[in-house]
């Protein structure tokens, strides 16, 4: 913790095994620059500090298609069902990139990895009214530009179960 009570952590990266397809560049599905979170420290003499809102800074996530058999590079992520107790703070994402790919060997049996498109994106995280959801809202950013001056922006915004991860979610352009 910083001497205001926040937690910062910079430079995270998160990798899943680099099997078959999956190449070290594909199964590198996430990195963050920058994270601050603001901690509620009233609790901290009972064991219970509570983080009250993140921000998170120059977010990359890569989700990548196997030429070979359609599998994704996060087949392999194991994520662990249910919550770790406590309230969901506020998360707002900025300056977030979202790389869509292809991975494993091309026609010509080189290109490893591909990325076919990637997207500027900010967005937030909220609890949910009943406190078993999350409420999650991301639009592009910087999209091409239509005529008359209008943006070409996806929107996606819906929910997420926190404990099953289960998600419904509406894509608008």
């Amino acid at each position: 913790p910083s001497p205001d009570g926040r937690l910062e952590l910079t430079d995270i990266r998160m990798s899943v095994q680099a099997t078959g397809d999956v190449d070290e560049h594909a199964a590198r599905f996430a990195s963050v620059g920058h994270v601050l979170i603001e901690l509620d420290w009233n609790g901290v003499l009972a064991g219970v500090v509570r983080p009250t809102w993140v921000l998170v800074e120059d977010p990359a996530i890569r989700v990548s298609q196997s030429r070979r058999d359609a599998s994704l590079n996060l087949a392999g992520l194991v994520v662990p069902k249910g919550g770790g107790g406590g309230v969901l703070p506020r998360i707002d994402v900025v300056r977030a990139r979202l790389e869509l790919g292809e991975h494993g060997p091309d026609r010509e049996g080189d290109k490893p990895y591909d990325t076919l498109v990637a997207l500027d994106v900010q967005g937030w995280v909220v609890p949910g009214a009943d406190g078993r959801t999350a409420e999650v809202k991301f639009k592009q950013v910087g999209g091409p530009r239509l005529a008359g001056g209008a943006t070409n922006e996806l929107i996606a915004s819906g929910t997420v179960d926190l404990n099953t991860g289960e998600a419904s979610v509406s894509l608008l352009v």
